[in-house]
């Protein structure tokens, strides 16, 4: 766990936190609004840490904030997919860097591989001394306190499907996660789902 210079003695202890919290937040760390680490007492974060990769997740500040993550929007990326005039998963993540959300200009949508890294990280949870390994939902709304437990976009690979079932059966098709469910879907890049930002610490 990291530690913090300069502690307020009158803050509360990362130790203040109640079981099973503590052992959510084991291998994440929180990350405020110019990038700076956190102590996990913080009752706000702008982005969370997962230790063990170094990605780091954007997630939103506000209970009823829409930025950085988002939801309504399609798949397309470099011309593939379904533009929706600009509400898609492209602009979104441009809309991100051009914010400098926590202070940075490189995240992007996350890939396959670092969709499940995130949920390999969720499933583990130490608790009482026990390794339970298995998705935990409540650890999910724990991190991502002000997230939708949802399905969210990443950066598949684009197919086409043209069968003979008519046209609203067509379309380019993207992969998804469901963070409920934590099954990898496949899905019309016209559907509007949620999309969460990532990006890598590179000091890690």
């Amino acid at each position: 766990m990291q530690n913090h210079p300069n502690p307020d003695p009158s803050a509360p202890t990362e130790s203040a936190l109640p079981e099973p919290l503590r052992a959510f937040w084991c291998g994440f760390e929180k990350i405020g609004k110019n990038g700076e680490t956190l102590p996990l007492t913080a009752p706000q974060w702008a982005a969370v840490k997962d230790i063990k990769t170094g990605l780091i997740w954007a997630t939103n500040w506000e209970k009823h904030d829409n930025f950085p993550v988002t939801c309504n929007l399609t798949w397309y990326r470099k011309g593939a997919g379904d533009f929706n005039g600009g509400k898609n998963t492209q602009h979104h993540v441009q809309r991100v860097n051009e914010q400098a959300w926590c202070g940075k200009q490189d995240w992007h949508l996350p890939s396959e591989a670092e969709m499940e890294s995130l949920v390999t990280a969720l499933c583990t949870v130490h608790i009482n001394g026990r390794d339970v390994r298995e998705y935990n939902q409540h650890r999910y709304r724990a991190i991502f306190q002000h997230d939708a437990l949802d399905t969210f976009w990443f950066a598949s690979g684009v197919t086409v499907d043209d069968d003979d079932w008519g046209d609203a059966y067509d379309g380019d098709i993207a992969t998804c996660l469901d963070f409920y469910s934590v099954r990898f879907k496949s899905a019309f890049t016209k559907y509007e789902l949620w999309v969460r930002t990532v990006r890598v610490d590179r000091a890690s």
